[in-house]
């Protein structure tokens, strides 16, 4: 399975462990307290709350996941012609065929080789984010 940057930074941000959640408020039960043992910790709202420490991420990069996170051009993982079998897959299976059909050149460009031309027009630079070093939580020093 393939996953871009974007999809994989999606994932990967879906599956991180909340830092506010506690075990029926108790301080010490945290995500951290849930991940020793995940067995029989992952159960109600710890499971929604810890996703990575109980495991119930999958966003491991595989091989082809890591040259797909490298480049421009990559399949949708979502996208599917009225029915969840019918995905960049599947078109990938007859994609002389299959790329003719509704959206799906568009949303599986690389099966379809309709990849847009790269761009030599230059970019916005990106914001950078700092944290700020005077901020201080209710105006207490750490």
């Amino acid at each position: 399975e393939i996953v871009c940057a974007g999809e994989l930074r999606r994932l990967q941000e879906e599956c991180e462990d909340s830092l506010s959640w506690r075990k029926n408020g108790v301080e010490s039960r945290d995500c951290q307290w849930v991940a020793l043992k995940p067995s029989i910790r992952c159960v109600n709202d710890a499971e929604d709350e810890c996703p990575h420490a109980c495991e119930e991420c999958d966003v491991d990069e595989s091989p082809e996941q890591e040259v797909c996170r490298t480049s421009t051009c990559c399949d949708s993982q979502s996208w599917v012609l009225n029915d969840p079998s019918k995905d960049c897959r599947w078109v990938s299976e007859k994609s002389d065929l299959r790329c003719e059909k509704r959206d799906a050149a568009t949303f599986c460009p690389a099966t379809c080789d309709s990849c847009p031309e790269p761009s030599d027009a230059p970019t916005e630079m990106p914001t950078v984010c700092e944290d700020d070093p005077s901020w201080r939580l209710n105006d207490v020093e750490s």
